[in-house]
């Protein structure tokens, strides 16, 4: 078979599936990501020579973009759920767990990392930023309720904005272990301060401004501008994945 009609073919199904995934992950009580990872594997074995390598290491390229697709899509799905307004108030749970527990969480990666499983500490650090976050689409089970559900779940709240947010946390340890890797690997100096200054002030910041004013400004559009004119009413579902693009490309 044509590798590109398999591939199309794949994708049509994939997709066509997903009407009903949300369904028979409840009753299973197991994440879909998890069926479809089986569906794959079994797919790869029965067509290994049709379809494309799937090894990330061959399409670096590809691997990259792809991932980060994924990455902000699902934590834009995590975010939308939220219909409770931002204040340090009513968000104080999400913001200790991506901050006090995220961050102790990490330590103690590094730490069994590095004494226990030998490894390097850039490595160990890196381990640590890849473990210590939530992940949006696996934790789908224990989030919210679509918005303005009349029953409110703390726990559920505290776990779905905290699955939004502990990327942009946990993203200056990754970059910290890298620059752990240049400094023992190089012995440059003054990395380590770059680094504060940059990856965590900086970034940390600048997203978080950006991110919110963008957001206000959109949320305007789409919510209070659209009541005005009827012309640019919408509930599509595209118009979440055209913000999740504009609002990471330019931040």
């Amino acid at each position: 078979m044509n590798q590109y009609i398999l591939i199309l073919m794949l994708i049509g199904l994939a997709s066509f599936s997903m009407s009903w995934m949300p369904k028979i992950s409840s009753y299973t009580r197991i994440s879909y990501s998890i069926f479809y990872v089986l569906i794959g594997l079994i797919v790869y074995s029965l067509f290994p020579q049709e379809l494309p390598d799937p090894l990330p290491a061959h399409h670096p390229e590809i691997s990259l973009h792809l991932t980060e697709l994924v990455v902000i899509i699902s934590l834009m799905g995590a975010g939308i759920k939220i219909d409770r307004p931002f204040s340090i108030k009513s968000w104080g749970i999400p913001l200790k767990l991506v901050t006090i527990t995220m961050i102790l969480s990490i330590a103690f990666s590094i730490f069994i990392g590095y004494y226990f499983l030998s490894l390097g500490l850039a490595s160990a650090i890196l381990l640590g930023a890849c473990l210590a976050p939530t992940d949006p689409v696996l934790a789908a089970d224990v989030q919210v309720a679509p918005p303005n559900e009349t029953i409110k779940s703390e726990t559920r709240f505290s776990l779905t904005a905290e699955a939004g947010l502990n990327d942009g946390m946990a993203f200056p340890f990754v970059w910290l272990a890298i620059t752990v890797g240049l400094v023992t690997t190089t012995n440059a100096h003054g990395l380590i301060g770059q680094w504060f200054t940059f990856d965590v002030v900086y970034r940390i910041i600048l997203g978080f401004v950006s991110g919110y004013l963008l957001g206000k400004f959109i949320g305007f559009i789409i919510f209070k501008l659209s009541n005005q004119y009827e012309l640019l009413q919408t509930r599509d579902g595209l118009v979440a994945i055209s913000a999740t693009l504009v609002v990471y490309s330019i931040t």
